[in-house]
Parts: C-alpha cells; sequence; structure tokens
C-alpha cells in the first residue's frame, strides 16, 4: 500500500510552514485529516484532538524570530541585569564558564557586559529550538543558583520569554527546569 502524502500550503502565516498530510499517520483532526510534520526550520504547537485525548505535533518555528525575543528580552533588562550582576561578578562568571555560557577569555576578565554580550552573542550561532532553549535553561538555572534576587530575575526572565514567544510567534516555550 502506498502512502498519500502532499503538502498543503497555510494562508495568512509565514510562507515556509507547510502541514504535510500522511494517510498512514494515526494520529486524525476532527475531519479525518492527518499531520505528519512540516518545514525543518519553523516550529509552533498544534493541538490535535485524537480519542478525545490531546496531543501536540511540534512544528518548526521561525529560529530569527525566537532569536531576536530572546535577545530582546535581555536588551530590555539589561541595565537592571548588568548593575545586579556586577554585585557578584566573580561567583555568576564561575558559574556561567560551568555551563559554557562564556568562554575562559570572559572568565579571566569579566564584566557584566561582557557576560551579557557573550550570552547573547552564542545565540546567533543556534539554528535550532531546541539548543535555543537549552541556552536560555542554562542562564536560567545560573540565576536560580545564584539565589537572592536572582532568583526573581530567573523567573521574570522566564516569564518574558514565554509571553513574548506566545504573542509574537504564537508558541508556547518550554523553559521548566
Amino acid at each position: 500500500q502506498e502512502d498519500l502524502s502532499y503538502a498543503v500550503p497555510l494562508k495568512g502565516i509565514d510562507s515556509d510552514i507547510d502541514i504535510f498530510i500522511n494517510r498512514s499517520l494515526e494520529i486524525e483532526t476532527n475531519n479525518n485529516t492527518t499531520v505528519e510534520g512540516a518545514a525543518s526550520h519553523q516550529t509552533r504547537q498544534l493541538d490535535i484532538s485524537h480519542r478525545s485525548e490531546q496531543q501536540t505535533v511540534p512544528l518548526q518555528c521561525d529560529i530569527r524570530k525566537l532569536r531576536q525575543l530572546i535577545v530582546t528580552t535581555i536588551n530590555n533588562n539589561y541595565a537592571r541585569l548588568s548593575d545586579l550582576i556586577e554585585t557578584c561578578i566573580r561567583d555568576i562568571t564561575n558559574e556561567f564558564f560551568q555551563v559554557q555560557l562564556i568562554n575562559e577569555s570572559v572568565k579571566n576578565n569579566p564584566t557584566s557586559e561582557k557576560l551579557l554580550k557573550e550570552f547573547t552573542s552564542g545565540m546567533e550561532w543556534i539554528d535550532n529550538q531546541s539548543d535555543m532553549v537549552e541556552r536560555c535553561k542554562k542562564f536560567l538555572k545560573v540565576c536560580q543558583k545564584m539565589g537572592g534576587t536572582f532568583l526573581i530575575v530567573s523567573q521574570k526572565l522566564k516569564h518574558e520569554w514565554i509571553e513574548a514567544t506566545k504573542q509574537e510567534m504564537g508558541i508556547s516555550l518550554s523553559l521548566d527546569l
């Protein structure tokens, strides 16, 4: 038996997204159409009802947009982050280095500006959502480990990243630590 497989263009959203219909897949929508996946450089969450339970089919997201939202959040909080980082520069630098968010040069001569720049610059080299999310999780974990006001920073950045991606991209970013 030959699979029936073809792309369906979606109107009103990014032109780089296709949903592939595959008759052999067991996930059914309300109109008995099945969903397999999408273009490899986009991700969205698509909820499909099947036998009265919800299943999530991950589709790829616009990685440039995701990167921009993460960096914008850091930039919007830059002055406060920078001041806070300076209060414990050596400790937080060691933590950032241990989780590989900064290089040895930054570790040896740290400033809050260098730490934040290294974090955001690293984003430019990431080309998939899972690595981007992992980098954000590392940043949040370092903040949590530092404790005190950094716990609030971790919660605030996590919330802002999740909300920004929901509003701007229509996806739910999973940043559970």
